[in-house]
């Protein structure tokens, strides 16, 4: 076999290896995870509280179970028997969602200290194509996902060519990397929700009494997820702004990817749970850290995005004195929407 034949070998090698990761990537019934795992995530969340993080599994015999479902969009706790239910399929897109979402606000961030009015990326920087395609690609599956449609209705669901693939240990690009570092945290975070609910002995209920549970199960995995930030950035020597805004970015990206569900899918009827758009607000309002400045500029960033693709341009009145009042001319508008 001379040279170029086993170029071409190896070229072949290389495309069926990436042919299966996207094949894995399009089927949630091939993610496997454990109990473990998920404990582990957790653990990694908030490492230095990794010994209340035990203590409070076992103090309520907590068992962490992933759906591999195809189309599964589960993320509750069972208050009778205590057991915590994953589905796995969402996990890479919520990180297509974070890749995205970082980018964006990065550069959302910079316009917005060259020009606190901007609406738009600062010259030079491009539209990200690359972010754009997985995002869409983590979308259309969220949106089969939550309508229990079959592929040839939205579209295909095959992960687009050339891409970065989720969660790719191989893959060095410092953007690659926090992404997937932030959709853990988000995860991370929504666990700790779950336990809140058993931490605070919820009971199951419907309307004001379930939606005020699940404001006290937000509040009180913020604070957990939070509140000893500091002092595990002293440990390990890094900068305690830093550590917070990881925290408060991971936290803001799991409840934007519950809010793009509200924007293209309707807010719906809210028997149980309150309508996304109002729980961030009611989280971070009730934060007092350094890093929230991050938090709000990423939701002042996305939230209008999304809005914007789906129902258009807003005219706006004279721009925003703060992040925090942008994101909510947004919610307001998005409230007034039809169920």
């Amino acid at each position: 076999m001379d040279a170029k034949q086993k170029a071409r070998l190896k070229s072949k090698k290389g495309k069926s290896i990436l042919r299966n990761q996207r094949a894995r990537l399009a089927s949630p019934k091939t993610w496997e995870y454990s109990d473990n795992f998920f404990k582990d995530v957790l653990r990694h969340a908030v490492p230095e509280r990794t010994g209340e993080v035990n203590d409070l599994l076992k103090k309520h015999g907590i068992n962490i179970t992933p759906d591999n479902a195809e189309n599964s969009m589960r993320f509750c706790v069972d208050l009778n028997t205590h057991e915590i239910t994953i589905s796995t399929g969402p996990l890479p897109r919520l990180w297509g969602h974070a890749y995205a979402y970082l980018q964006f606000y990065q550069c959302m961030d910079e316009a917005k200290r060259i020009d606190p009015l901007a609406r738009s990326f600062p010259a030079g920087y491009g539209v990200f194509p690359q972010a754009i395609e997985i995002l869409k690609w983590a979308m259309i599956g969220d949106a089969k996902a939550r309508l229990k449609k079959e592929a040839g209705d939205l579209g295909p669901q095959e992960y687009p060519d050339g891409l970065s693939l989720p969660f790719d240990p191989s893959n060095k690009d410092p953007t690659h990397k926090v992404a997937g570092d932030l959709a853990m945290m988000a995860l991370g975070y929504m666990m700790l929700h779950e336990i809140a609910h058993l931490e605070l002995n919820h009971s199951a209920v419907t309307d004001e009494v379930s939606i005020e549970q699940e404001r006290e199960a937000d509040e009180w995995a913020a604070k957990f997820f939070l509140d000893n930030s500091c002092e595990y950035a002293k440990q390990h020597r890094h900068e305690s702004l830093k550590v917070e805004q990881k925290r408060l970015l991971g936290l803001t990206i799991g409840f934007l990817w519950m809010l793009h569900f509200e924007v293209h899918m309707g807010v719906g009827n809210h028997q149980t749970h309150p309508p996304a758009y109002d729980r961030l607000p009611n989280v971070l309002n009730k934060l007092d850290f350094d890093g929230l400045d991050a938090a709000w500029s990423m939701a002042a960033t996305i939230l209008p995005m999304h809005y914007q693709a789906r129902y258009g341009m807003v005219e706006e009145y004279g721009g925003f004195d703060d992040f925090p009042e942008c994101y909510q001319h947004y919610a307001d508008l998005l409230s007034k929407q039809p169920k």
